[in-house]
Formats: structure tokens, C-alpha cells, sequence
């Protein structure tokens, strides 16, 4: 159960990063022509491109389980029931 909770929460964090990733980049969908724009219009210093950044990064580190959001882990792990022998 926690691993379902942990999952969830960290996709919704990664896909409201991407969410505001595509709609401060005008509805792009490459991620070249995102850059493309972002360096074309100097959005790279706008509050909105910087959020953005910090949810996608955010959500990857708790996919991957890194420091600091690595405690849920080896608890979730540990209660796991292994259905291979």
C-alpha cells in the first residue's frame, strides 16, 4: 500500500512538472523546440521555468528513490511478500 501511495504521489509530482513545462512553453510537445523557445524568449530566468524544474526533479528523485526522500524504501520493501521461491 505505501508502495501504491509513494508511486502515485511521485508521478503526480513528475507530470505537474511536465504540465507546467508544456504550458509555459506555448503547447510544444520536443523537448528541442521547448529549449528552442525557452533560450529564444530568456523565459530560463522566469520564476515559472525554475518550478517547474524543481517538480520534475522532485518527482524523478522519489522514483529513484533518492536522499532525502529515500526513508519510505526499505520499509516498503521490507513488508513486500515475495511470491517467488
Amino acid at each position: 500500500m505505501k508502495y501504491l501511495l509513494m508511486g502515485g504521489a511521485s508521478s503526480s509530482i513528475l507530470v505537474h512538472g511536465f504540465s507546467w513545462l508544456y504550458g509555459l512553453s506555448g503547447g510544444e510537445i520536443e523537448l528541442q523546440e521547448i529549449v528552442n523557445g525557452v533560450i529564444n524568449t530568456q523565459m530560463y530566468n522566469s520564476p515559472g521555468i525554475s518550478i517547474a524544474l524543481i517538480f520534475i526533479t522532485v518527482g524523478i528523485g522519489f522514483k529513484l528513490s533518492l536522499a532525502p526522500s529515500h526513508q519510505w524504501t526499505p520499509l516498503t520493501f521490507h513488508e513486500l511478500k515475495c511470491l517467488l521461491y
